[in-house]
């Protein structure tokens, strides 16, 4: 661990030359050595396989491949599988919720934001044509499986919602309840069938769909997006895009998160219209691609019954919808999202879709 050709000594050598190249100061040297430090001790080794070349993932080179489909987590088959999943009300006569099999790299969590390990990586699953209303669940938050871990992730993937000093919302509320359902482990555990040799020692978890944190720090991620505050207006031919923002204020009558850049303010219900329009190379990672349109796992300010979206319309922007889904253009597809350990080696595919 000390002297080998990845060592500490080796390391903190390297991290010096790379100080001395770029005259940094004092503060931001220390953060680049603790940085390297950490890794080693947490044995953070993040590699991809793509076009024969093994590529080391860093938290300065992840955001460009970011929305690559993963070709070792999920056998492809027809590219759908149709799977059990607990309380969905299902339409179709087989009664089994129809989800793609074709992951792609949605996030990687250096910073440990939402709960799962430093280096966790996330994989997003496509969109289908299927649309689903969504169940409820009052799961406790903090109520345990069997190995000790939370059943639904509601608190780690919506961290903004349980930040300390906040009123979190009323877990009565059917936007809650709706969200810890596509967020409970163990409705979505169908979600394991089909997985590649090797991969569920690597599997943290599967659930329902990525929150709207998760979405928004990925999409702003991959694009290189920086700002303070939502730039209004729409974005028009040529233009470059904009950084989304979310905002939960954890006041008293909350009932979740609003978003920007609103339509004609800083935070609205919906951002405005072309703001996540589709990119050739990543396609449904972020655009759910023609018709299509997908939950998002956390609820939205509007009111109790609403829970977030992607919709397809205006070429792509954020929304809301009931969880009720009383008709077929109120109700949106399973996007589920794959946790898994830092240790995992991806094989990425850099298609054009």
């Amino acid at each position: 661990m000390l002297f080998g050709d990845n060592g500490l000594i080796s390391k903190t050598k390297n991290t010096s030359e790379k100080y001395k190249e770029k005259e940094v100061n004092e503060e931001e040297y220390m953060n680049i050595l603790t940085d390297e430090i950490d890794d080693i001790n947490l044995g953070l080794n993040i590699k991809v396989k793509l076009n024969g070349k093994i590529i080391k993932l860093t938290k300065d080179n992840f955001a460009e491949y970011l929305g690559m489909e993963v070709t070792n987590f999920k056998e492809s088959g027809t590219g759908i599988e149709e799977v059990d999943i607990i309380g969905a009300q299902v339409e179709e006569a087989n009664g089994k919720v129809k989800v793609s099999t074709k992951y792609r790299l949605y996030y990687i969590d250096f910073d440990n934001k939402f709960g799962d390990g430093k280096g966790t990586i996330y994989l997003k699953a496509d969109c289908t044509n299927n649309n689903y209303k969504l169940s409820l669940d009052n799961t406790g938050a903090d109520e345990k499986l069997v190995n000790g871990s939370t059943k639904t992730k509601i608190k780690q993937l919506n961290p903004s919602l349980y930040a300390k000093g906040k009123i979190t919302p009323a877990s009565t509320n059917g936007n809650m309840q709706a969200v810890t359902w596509l967020l409970n482990e163990e409705k979505w555990a169908g979600l394991k069938n089909n997985l590649k040799e090797g991969v569920e020692e690597k599997l943290n978890y599967i659930v329902g769909a990525p929150s709207l944190e998760m979405m928004i720090d990925s999409y702003n991620t991959h694009y290189g997006l920086t700002g303070d505050a939502p730039v209004l207006g729409n974005i028009q031919e040529g233009e470059s895009r904009k950084k989304l923002f979310y905002k939960y204020e954890g006041k008293e009558g909350e009932y979740g998160y609003k978003v920007g850049p609103g339509y004609n303010s800083e935070y609205d219900e919906g951002t405005a219209s072309r703001t996540i329009m589709g990119d050739s190379k990543i396609d449904e990672a972020y655009y759910p691609g023609e018709s299509h349109q997908y939950w998002l796992s956390s609820p939205s300010a509007n009111n109790g019954y609403d829970v977030r979206v992607v919709v397809y319309t205006q070429n792509g922007y954020l929304y809301r919808l009931n969880y009720l889904g009383t008709e077929d253009k109120y109700r949106c597809a399973f996007c589920p999202l794959a946790s898994l350990k830092s240790s995992f080696k991806l094989e990425l595919k850099e298609n054009i879709t």
